[in-house]
C-alpha cells in the first residue's frame, strides 16, 4: 500500500528530499557528521571500571582468543538484527528488478511537446517578456514486440513491429506538486514515484493472474503506463528505475515544465487534483482548480496516449488502488468489437474512466443488490409508488439543463407535467463538462435521491456546449466522446430498468460555418457514444430546433444528394461542406429566435425542448386523470409561461 503521512509504518519516507519533503535520511553526508557530539568519549572501554585487586575472567582469558570471540559476538548480533528487520519491514521491500527476465527496454529519443492552450492558461507565465509556447518532455520505453503470444520472439529487432503494437489499455497518473497535491493534509498523497509505482504493479500482477496462479512477471506486458512528474524529477534516475523494476510493455515519462523563479510550482491554483472525487466540495467553489486538475489528466493522456482503447486514471494518492482489474474488465466490455475498428481507436481512446469512478459504481450495485435481496427475504414484493408518486425522473448536464428550472424552463414545464406522478430533479450544473462533471459526482448525487435498491424512471444526460468551448472549459474531441461513454455505461449499469436519454448538444446561433462544423462533430460524438451502450435513447436536438426537415430542405445550388446516413446524428461529423455553406445562415435566424445569447434557451426554445423530451417519458408513465397539470407544448409559443403551467388568453389549461 501506498503510504500517507496519516499511516508511515506501511510505507517509510523515501530517502531523496525531492520526493518528499518529510524524508527522514534526505540529509547530506556532512551534516550527518556534523550531528556527531564533540565530547565523546575517546575510548569504548573507558568506562568499565576494572580494579587491581580481583581479575576477572575476562582478564585470565588468553589475548589471542578474545579477537575471535569479540568478532564472534558482533557476527551474532549483526545476524539477529538483520533477521528482526527484514521480519518487520519486509513487505515494504521492493521486489526484485524483473526487467532482466524480459527484453530489455528500448528508449526512444526525448520528445518536448507543446502544449494546447487549454493548459497554457493554467499556468504561471512571466507577464514581463514573452516566453516560448511551453513544452513537456517526453521519454518512451518500448519492449520490442511485446503481446504476450510472441514474447519469445520480442528479440527480432523489426521497429514496424514494434509500432503495429498496441497495448490493451494505458494506466495513466499525474505526480503531485505543492500546488496540486490536494487541499488538506489527509488528501496529500505520498509523492514518491517508485514507491506507487511498485504498488501498482505488484496489485496489478496479482489480480490479473487471478487466485488460482500466482502472479507472472509477463502479466503485464500488454499494458502501457504513463506518468507526469514535476521538473524537480531526477529524469535519468526514474528512468533507470523504470528499466530496472517495470514489468509494463511500455511505459511514457512527461515532465511537466519548469515552474519561473522563486516559484515553488508551474500552475497556478492549488488543490486542483482530486476535488472531483470529494463530494463534500460543492460545484461553486474551486471551479478553476477542478478545470485546471482536469487538463493535467487530458494532456498527460493526449501526452501519452498510442492508440489504445482505454485510458484509466490510477490516482498518485490512492492508499490502496484495488480493483484494477475489474475495472479494465468492466472497460472492455464497452469497448467490445471497437478494437477491431481502427477508424474509431484512432481518434483517441474509446473510453476514459477513473478507477475510483469504477470502483464506486461497484460500491453502489453491491449496495443495490443488498437491498433487492433484503426486500425479497421479507416477500414485500417490489417498491411501490407512495400516494401515486413513484421513481424521479433526473437530468444532467450543464447550464442548459440548469436553467431548465426556471420559470419557462424545459425541465419544468415536464416537472408540471408529471405532477402526482412524479418528480424531476434538476441536476445540471452550469460551467460543467465531461472533464469535471465525472461519473463519481453523477452517481453520488443520485444516491442522495435515489434509495439502495431503487432506480429512477427516466435520466437525461444533456452535455456538450462546454466541451465544445476553445477556452479553458473545452474538452478535446475524443476525450468528450471517451467520458461520455463512460458515463452512458455507468447511468445504463447502476440503473438497468431506467430509460436513459442522451441529447445532443444544439447549434449555437454564433460563430458562422467554423463553428456549425465543430458543433457537428460534437453532436455526432454525442451520438456514437449513445449508441455504443445498449438500450439508450438519443434525442437529436438539431432535429428539434431546425426542425425534421433540416438537412435535407437544402435548394438545388449545392446539387447534392442527402442520403438517409447523412442524417443519422452519428454521421453528422461527415456533412459536405457545401451543405454547411449553404444552410448555415437559414439555421442561425431559427437559433437566434430560441435562444437569448446564441446559446441558452429562450421560452420558445424550452417549450420546444419539452416536447421532444416528454414523449420519451411519458412512454411508460401511469397518470392521474382529471388532476395532471399538463402544458400544452405546441401552444406553448408565444404565451406567457408561469411556474410550468400555460397561461392562454387568461385561461388556465388543465389536461
Amino acid at each position: 500500500m501506498i503510504g500517507t503521512r496519516d499511516s508511515p509504518s506501511r510505507l517509510p519516507y523515501p530517502c531523496d528530499r525531492h520526493s518528499h519533503p518529510d524524508a527522514p535520511l534526505g540529509r547530506s553526508l556532512d551534516q550527518a557528521m556534523s550531528d556527531k557530539p564533540d565530547d565523546s568519549p575517546d575510548g569504548a572501554l573507558a568506562c568499565l571500571g576494572e580494579t587491581e585487586t580481583a581479575p576477572s575472567r575476562w582478564h585470565r582469558w588468553m589475548p589471542p582468543l578474545r579477537v575471535p570471540f569479540i568478532g564472534a559476538a558482533v557476527f551474532a548480533v549483526a545476524a539477529v538484527t538483520v533477521l528482526i528487520g527484514y521480519l518487520a519491514f519486509r513487505p515494504t521491500l521492493a521486489p526484485p528488478p524483473v526487467a532482466p527476465t524480459l527484453p530489455a527496454f528500448d528508449s526512444y529519443p526525448d520528445e518536448m511537446i507543446p502544449l494546447n492552450q487549454q493548459m497554457q492558461r493554467f499556468m504561471r507565465q512571466s507577464e514581463e517578456t514573452p516566453a516560448p509556447t511551453p513544452m513537456m518532455k517526453r521519454r518512451v520505453l518500448n519492449r520490442p514486440r511485446t503481446p504476450r503470444k510472441s514474447i519469445s520472439a520480442t528479440t527480432s529487432g523489426d521497429a514496424s513491429a514494434d509500432e503495429a503494437w498496441v497495448s490493451r489499455a494505458l494506466l495513466y497518473t499525474v505526480m503531485e506538486d505543492e500546488y496540486t497535491m490536494g487541499l488538506t493534509d489527509k488528501q496529500r498523497a505520498n509523492r514518491t514515484v517508485t514507491s506507487w509505482f511498485q504498488t501498482v504493479q505488484n496489485t496489478m500482477m496479482a489480480e490479473l493472474s487471478g487466485p488460482e496462479h500466482s502472479p507472472s512477471i509477463d502479466t503485464l506486458l500488454d499494458y502501457h503506463l504513463a506518468i507526469m512528474v514535476t521538473a524537480g524529477v531526477d529524469w535519468e534516475a526514474l528512468t533507470r528505475n523504470i528499466k530496472e523494476t517495470a514489468a509494463f510493455g511500455r511505459v511514457t515519462l512527461l515532465q511537466s515544465p519548469a515552474p519561473l523563479a522563486g516559484m515553488v510550482s508551474v500552475w497556478r491554483y492549488t488543490g486542483s487534483l482530486r476535488l472531483d472525487d470529494d463530494p463534500s466540495v460543492s460545484y461553486d467553489f474551486h471551479a478553476i482548480e477542478r478545470y485546471q486538475g482536469a487538463q493535467l489528466l487530458s494532456t498527460t493522456i493526449t501526452g501519452a496516449w498510442h492508440k489504445e482503447a482505454i485510458a484509466l486514471y490510477l490516482d498518485l494518492g490512492l492508499n490502496d488502488p484495488q480493483g484494477i482489474a475489474s475495472a479494465l474488465h468492466d472497460l472492455d466490455n464497452i469497448v467490445g468489437s471497437a478494437r477491431g475498428a481502427s477508424a474509431e481507436i484512432d481518434r483517441g481512446p474509446y473510453v476514459v474512466a477513473r478507477l475510483t469512478d469504477m470502483e464506486l459504481l461497484r460500491s453502489f450495485r453491491a449496495e443495490d443488490e443488498a437491498a433487492r435481496a433484503s426486500t425479497a427475504s421479507q416477500s414485500a414484493g417490489p417498491p411501490r409508488s407512495i400516494r401515486g408518486w413513484s421513481d424521479p425522473i433526473i437530468c444532467f448536464g450543464d447550464s442548459i439543463t440548469q436553467y431548465g428550472s426556471n420559470l419557462a424552463g424545459w425541465t419544468n414545464l415536464l416537472s408540471a407535467a408529471q405532477l402526482r406522478v412524479r418528480d424531476v430533479i434538476n441536476r445540471g450544473i452550469q460551467s460543467s463538462n465531461t472533464n469535471v462533471y465525472t461519473p463519481a459526482s453523477l452517481l453520488y448525487m443520485a444516491r442522495a435521491v435515489i434509495a439502495p435498491g431503487r432506480s429512477p424512471h427516466a435520466v437525461t444526460l444533456f452535455w456538450g456546449q462546454n466541451d465544445f468551448s476553445q477556452g479553458m472549459l473545452g474538452v478535446a474531441l475524443p476525450l468528450f466522446e471517451a467520458q461520455l461513454r463512460v458515463m452512458v455505461f455507468m447511468v445504463r449499469t447502476a440503473w438497468p430498468t431506467t430509460r436513459v436519454i442522451v441529447m445532443t448538444p444544439h447549434m449555437r446561433a454564433t460563430g458562422g460555418t467554423t463553428a456549425v462544423t465543430r458543433m457537428l462533430k460534437y453532436r455526432a460524438a454525442s451520438a456514437r457514444a449513445a449508441a455504443s451502450i445498449p438500450s439508450v435513447d438519443v434525442m437529436d436536438t438539431w432535429s428539434t430546433f431546425l426542425g425534421p426537415q433540416w438537412l435535407t430542405d437544402t435548394t438545388k445550388a449545392t446539387n447534392i444528394t442527402v442520403t438517409a446516413e447523412m442524417e443519422q446524428p452519428t454521421r453528422g461529423d461527415t456533412l459536405d461542406e457545401a451543405i454547411i455553406t449553404e444552410r448555415t445562415p437559414v439555421w442561425m435566424e431559427k437559433m437566434k429566435a430560441l435562444t437569448d445569447d446564441g446559446v441558452h434557451l429562450n421560452g420558445d426554445g424550452n417549450a420546444a425542448l419539452y416536447a421532444s423530451v416528454y414523449p420519451k417519458h411519458n412512454a411508460t408513465a401511469k397518470r392521474l386523470p382529471d388532476t395532471t397539470i399538463r402544458s400544452s407544448a405546441m401552444s406553448a409559443y408565444g404565451t406567457e409561461m408561469v411556474m410550468g403551467v400555460t397561461f392562454h388568453a387568461g385561461r388556465l389549461m388543465i389536461g
